[in-house]
Order: structure tokens, then sequence, then C-alpha cells
């Protein structure tokens, strides 16, 4: 895991921006996702990502608090792209590519599957910006390609949708099975319940992102073969 002078700066810019912004601005949703894996066995992979659209404001997702009965593959494991860092052992931030134009910012690692997983994330209110961010959680079989424990088309458990305002919308997708093995819990307070066309905005927004997952996905495994 290399950190780059570009990160830094970008990170330092993304986080000054945060720091100048009125408190409202400041201000991040917190939540605990925990995914029941109880239906899977041996090893796969857990995936970690933001994106913004074009036009959304700088945000950041950051994840902690990770616990499984499994276990994580560990540094070795681990592919970071784009706007990504850390280690989901202690922490890791994500910038939704605001700022560095990065449409991919992703943290991916190898896990050996217990029967459940947890973790916070919080989300920075966006500073200005007219477009949506998707923060998505996925996992995926041992080829790090066939998502499992979700039918949608992005291969995510759950996203969650940061509106310019700050907003989240939470979403969480059924298995195989029809299940619902991931669930979503709002630690800083209640939600509003969204309304239908604020879910065909989320549809909509995760579908233009769901392209570039797919793309970036088989670059990512194509990179690491030749690695």
């Amino acid at each position: 895991m290399r950190i780059t002078t570009r990160k830094i700066i970008l990170w330092a810019t993304c986080f000054t921006l945060i720091l100048l912004a009125p408190a409202g601005a400041r201000a991040s949703s917190i939540f605990l996702i925990k995914t029941d894996t109880s239906s899977l066995s041996g090893s796969g992979y857990i995936d970690l990502q933001y994106e913004g659209n074009a036009g959304a404001g700088a945000s950041v997702a950051s994840i902690s608090g990770f616990s499984t009965n499994g276990s994580l593959g560990g540094p070795a494991t681990i592919s970071l792209m784009g706007d990504a860092s850390g280690d989901l052992a202690s922490s890791v931030v994500i910038m939704n590519g605001a700022l560095s134009g990065s449409g991919y910012n992703d943290y991916n690692e190898a896990i050996t599957f217990g029967t459940f997983t947890e973790f916070e994330v919080a989300l920075s209110n966006p500073v200005g910006g007219v477009a949506n961010s998707a923060f998505t959680l996925s996992y995926y079989a041992s080829d790090d390609a066939t998502p499992v424990l979700s039918t949608d088309l992005s291969g995510a458990s759950a996203s969650l949708t940061v509106e310019p305002d700050g907003t989240v919308l939470p979403v969480t997708y059924a298995d195989d099975s029809g299940n619902y093995d991931t669930t979503v819990t709002n630690e800083s307070g209640p939600s509003p319940v969204p309304e239908p066309s604020s879910f065909f905005a989320v549809g909509a927004g995760l579908a233009l992102l769901a392209g570039s997952v797919a793309r970036n996905r088989f670059s990512r495994l194509a990179q690491n073969r030749f690695n």
C-alpha cells in the first residue's frame, strides 16, 4: 500500500475544505452496518467503495470498528484504488473523488467468512456540489469477481446515497434466497423516510456507478494478475 504525495495533498485539501465549511456542512452521518455471512463458507473478499457522480461535493467516508468472527486476509491481500487508504483492521478512509476526479475509489481485502461482519461508517456532509455520492458494501466469492449476498446489478449488499444537502438514503439488497443479510442502523439520529422519487434517484445514481464498478473491477483484476 503506497501513499503518494498526490494522495497526501488530496486528503489534506479535502479535510481542509470540510473544516472550513459551515458547521452544518461539516456534520457526519454515522451508520452501523452488520452483515449475516453465515450462509457463506471459506474465503472471499469484502469490498468498500465511495463514488461521487459528476458535480458531487467533496465528501469522506471513514470506516472504523470492523469486527468479524472470521478473519481478514491482512495487508498482503489489500487492494486500494483511487482515493482510498488505510486498513480495515484499524480504519479506512475513502474520499468520493470530487477533488481528484477519480471515478473509482475502492478498498478490497480478502476475508475468511465467519457468521457476521460489522463496522461503522461516518459519511461527511458534502462541501458544495449538486449531485449525489454513493457508499457501497459488497462481498465477492474467492475469484473476487462473483458477487455474493446480493442480486443487485452492482453486486452491492448495501448502499448509502449521500444527497447534496447531506441527507443519507440507505438501501439494502436481497440475496439469491430473498434474504436481506445486511442491516443498516443510523446511529446519528432518525433519518427521514425516503419518498418514492428519492428511491428512483438512488437507483439512477447507482445504475450509473454500476457500469464504472464493473469496468474498474476487471481493470483491477487484470492488474493484480500481472503484479
